[in-house]
């Protein structure tokens, strides 16, 4: 999962969550494959408009909105920190409704 996320892969990502890949498998430095599209924003000759469709993707499959990599920075921080207002946007919504959907947090013990 994690290389079609760095490769901008939407078609394989998409397979792969049909198949019920781990959403959650966290790769050095604690990367899960949605923290991974997020960081992919701030990538320059990145295709843009495939990351975003990742990344709704892997959110509309049930990964975890609220992991955070080896610095302890959230998925919105790293959003921001990039400046990527659709990618900001875009975990907004999903927080929106998972908190519309009664998920207020997620927690895991891996």
């Amino acid at each position: 999962m994690h290389k079609a996320v760095e490769g901008g892969n939407v078609k394989f990502v998409r397979y792969l969550i049909q198949r019920k890949a781990a959403l959650e498998w966290k790769q050095y430095p604690r990367h899960t494959p949605l923290m991974l599209a997020v960081m992919n924003g701030d990538r320059p000759n990145f295709p843009q408009e495939d990351n975003l469709l990742i990344t709704k993707a892997l959110i509309d499959a049930g990964a975890n909105l609220f992991t955070r990599n080896q610095h302890r920075c959230t998925l919105l921080s790293v959003a921001e920190a990039s400046n990527n207002s659709m990618m900001i946007e875009t975990i907004r919504e999903g927080i929106q409704k998972r908190r519309e959907e009664g998920v207020s947090n997620q927690c895991s013990v891996v």
